[in-house]
């Protein structure tokens, strides 16, 4: 079990020193995972995490680190890859990354991942990942892959894991406020900016990324879960317009099933221990990082083209630090601005290794894009896909339901009937690969 600072206890570190903490650690845990008899490149996005990854790998090149089989000891040398969507998708960061690689002084690779080649890889990347998870980011992933690999990059060092362990998404902003943190108490203001700020971030939090959830929660259900605002969004991910006859398998939320699956050394530490933050970051550690970052924008899509993929954010050494950190200087709300500043002390500790710019950017999670026109590749693909007996075929969709979906995804802004869609069709081909046979109500 995943082991965090107990709310009750009083810190006594010093701010300067846990900043010092986080760097210390993120640095070893980097220049471990530059070893090796091969080369080694970074990938990079116009975010804090991978950004804060480039940055210490060109430190430690400088300082005499080798990275890989490389024995130049100048950052030039270094490969950085970045995917670069259209212009119009509203999702390239390729320009930052860009000015981050000139800062950095190493090289950089942009990869053109257009629609097509969404659509060309759309199957294949749920084939490898074996798990639905609402957009294309798989495929976004194999594209890359398959550039680094034709590049002669045999191992990349990597950004995923920092938004569960520093508080990066929007739904912990519920979480935080939603309790005082003993553990740091210069960090709290008025009672009245931090309701005012609460029922702000609870309504963030119930559109979230996966869409909106409207079905009210027990009070029982949300008690157990320390009434965290992140469980409504790990339980949107993947949403389906399941069949009516499911109801007699699961007639139950799905919040109540989440809690069933805790023990009860977890739920324990959950009443008595934990911050609600700290709820948040298990859950969503557990969960969403474990379940689909990895599998689907993780090592899963890099062996495809025989790459290997390393984490130093989610080193042990680096997880068990940030997790005994106060909850205050992972997150920091300014009243008078309205305003967050997420992963807080983690910019703070990266801050001698990036730009101003990463350093002073609101967190944008990494998404391919959502908006795609009606007889464009994907749209093509998904149609092919999503018909009525294929549906029909997996047993537990709802056909109608499931046309909707279809008809709102292109022609409407819908990005929630979007993620829905992408999701049947996954099941779909899953369900085609592997020879799944259809899902059906059978008598007690």
């Amino acid at each position: 079990m995943l082991r965090y600072s107990n709310l009750c206890t009083r810190e006594v570190r010093t701010e300067e020193e846990m900043i010092q903490g986080v760097r210390d650690r993120i640095l070893d845990a980097v220049r471990v995972r530059c070893r090796a008899d091969v080369p080694v490149g970074i990938t990079l996005s116009g975010g804090l995490d991978s950004s804060t990854v480039a940055g210490m790998v060109a430190h430690l090149i400088k300082e005499g680190t080798k990275l890989g089989s490389n024995s130049d000891p100048t950052p030039s040398t270094m490969k950085c890859f970045t995917v670069q969507f259209d212009e119009t998708s509203g999702v390239d960061e390729s320009p930052i990354a860009k000015r981050t690689a000139e800062m950095l002084g190493v090289d950089f690779h942009p990869v053109k991942v257009d629609e097509s080649a969404l659509a060309q890889r759309f199957e294949d990347a749920i084939w490898y990942s074996e798990t639905p998870l609402p957009d294309v980011n798989g495929a976004v992933r194999l594209a890359l892959a398959e550039a680094v690999h034709a590049s002669g990059i045999k191992v990349v060092l990597t950004g995923e894991g920092c938004d569960e362990q520093f508080a990066g998404y929007p739904s912990f902003r519920a979480d935080y406020l939603s309790k005082v943190d003993h553990s740091w108490p210069a960090s709290d203001f008025d009672p009245s900016e931090r309701e005012e700020a609460l029922v702000k971030a609870i309504q963030d939090a119930a559109k979230g990324e996966f869409g909106e959830r409207s079905t009210k929660i027990p009070a029982a259900i949300k008690r157990q879960l320390k009434n965290i605002a992140t469980a409504g969004p790990m339980e949107r991910v993947g949403d389906l317009p399941f069949s009516k006859w499911t109801d007699i398998y699961e007639p139950e939320l799905s919040e109540a099933r989440l809690v069933e699956g805790l023990n009860g050394i977890v739920r324990e530490a959950m009443q008595k221990k934990w911050h609600p933050l700290h709820t948040g970051e298990y859950l969503s550690t557990k969960l969403f990082m474990a379940q689909f970052i990895l599998r689907c924008i993780g090592d899963n899509m890099d062996m495809v083209s025989q790459v290997e993929s390393r984490c130093p954010l989610i080193d042990h050494h680096v997880t068990e630090y940030a997790n005994g950190l106060p909850p205050s200087l992972k997150l920091k709300y300014n009243p008078a601005e309205k305003t967050w500043r997420e992963k807080s002390i983690l910019r703070e500790a990266a801050k001698p290794f990036i730009t101003e710019e990463i350093y002073n950017r609101v967190k944008k999670p990494f998404l391919g894009p959502r908006r795609f026109l009606a007889g464009g590749p994907l749209h093509q693909v998904l149609t092919r896909l999503v018909n009525k007996k294929n549906v029909e075929s997996l047993g537990f969709v709802d056909w109608d339901l499931a046309q909707d979906a279809m008809d709102k995804s292109f022609s409407t802004d819908d990005s929630f009937a979007f993620r829905r869609i992408l999701c049947i069709a996954q099941f779909i081909v899953l369900g085609q690969r592997f020879g799944v046979r259809t899902a059906a109500s059978h008598p007690n």
